[in-house]
């Protein structure tokens, strides 16, 4: 319940109502075009407690049906902190990671305060994976989608070797 009302689902206000519409369509149209089971990261990587301004990032999951994963937070010093660690290597090193790991998509919240030079993070993404597959419609999430990495990758290394993918 704390969750629908903090990502904007459950309020009067026009704009968080707005904003909620904008996250639920952006959900349905990534469920289309990546089908069920899909694992979707999500940038930035937010540890609870260190951050709790997570902004908009957990809203897609909320507003989901449950057919796509998203990768959300984490709870610093768990079994998940390899996401901090992974999202501070160079971008396209860090893209190929969470590709060799089986995501199939990233999501980036664009607006978000952790998020440094956006211009800069977005260049570097559309030079490793190309342009978003979608956007979302009030501009505040791009999603990239890994796949066509992913056969890339399989295509010069074969997909026994994942871990080689990282380190070019």
């Amino acid at each position: 319940v704390l969750a629908l009302f903090d990502q904007g689902l459950v309020t009067t206000d026009p704009g968080a109502r707005a904003a909620a519409a904008s996250d639920t369509e952006l959900v349905a149209e990534m469920t289309g075009a990546l089908g069920p089971g899909a694992d979707v990261f999500e940038v930035p990587v937010v540890s609870f407690p260190d951050d709790p301004g997570s902004g908009r990032l957990l809203a897609p999951a909320v507003v989901s049906d449950g057919s796509l994963r998203f990768s959300a937070g984490f709870f610093r010093g768990g079994a998940d902190d390899w996401q901090l660690s992974w999202c501070r290597r160079p971008t396209a090193q860090f893209v190929r990671a969470i590709t060799a790991v089986g995501f199939d998509a990233l999501l980036v919240q664009r607006n978000h305060h952790l998020i440094g030079d956006r211009a800069d993070l977005e260049s570097q993404l559309r030079s490793t994976v190309g342009t978003p597959a979608g956007v979302s419609s009030d501009g505040a999430f791009a999603w990239y989608d890994l796949r066509p990495l992913r056969e890339e990758l399989v295509a010069e290394h074969g997909d026994d070797a994942p871990i080689e993918w990282v380190h070019r």
